[in-house]
């Protein structure tokens, strides 16, 4: 089910930059949609609307008006002041366990950022490292430490 999920304006902002870096590199390629906050329908009839959002356009050619009955190659979370991080670990885990490819934590408290895959221990990033996910985005990079506003 989809909420309505009021953000601090430290996580707001981090989700607007993780947003602007993802869709400065798809846009121009027409690689796919970059969303924010944009609900997607799983194959059960489950809706979510993560963060942020990833999805190529192999999967979803074209933008619908409703949701789209699609998985997303890449949804991230960003941990609130009011959420805890198991419950965002709990978010994340429950997308990848619908199929999405990377799940993404960000923890603008912490200045972490952990990519997470199906069956596979997390890489965890601090600022002085690259994101980059070359599976789902090959070329596509920037520092951690760009996400965190100054």
């Amino acid at each position: 089910m989809i909420k309505d999920k009021p953000r601090d304006p430290v996580s707001a902002s981090v989700a607007v930059q993780f947003w602007s870096q993802l869709h400065a590199y798809a846009n121009p390629r027409k690689q796919g949609w970059v969303l924010s906050n944009g609900g997607t329908q799983f194959e059960d009839g489950d809706m979510r609307a993560a963060d942020v959002t990833y999805v190529s356009r192999e999967r979803l050619p074209t933008l619908p008006r409703g949701f789209g009955r699609v998985v997303p190659e890449l949804s991230a979370e960003i941990r609130s002041s009011r959420q805890t991080i198991r419950a965002v670990r709990n978010q994340i885990a429950s997308l990848l366990d619908k199929g999405i490819s990377v799940g993404i934590h960000v923890d603008p408290k912490k200045h972490r950022v952990e990519i997470q895959r199906r069956d596979a221990k997390p890489v965890v990033l601090g600022d002085d490292d690259m994101f980059e996910v070359p599976d789902v985005l090959p070329g596509f990079s920037f520092a951690v430490r760009e996400l965190w506003p100054e």
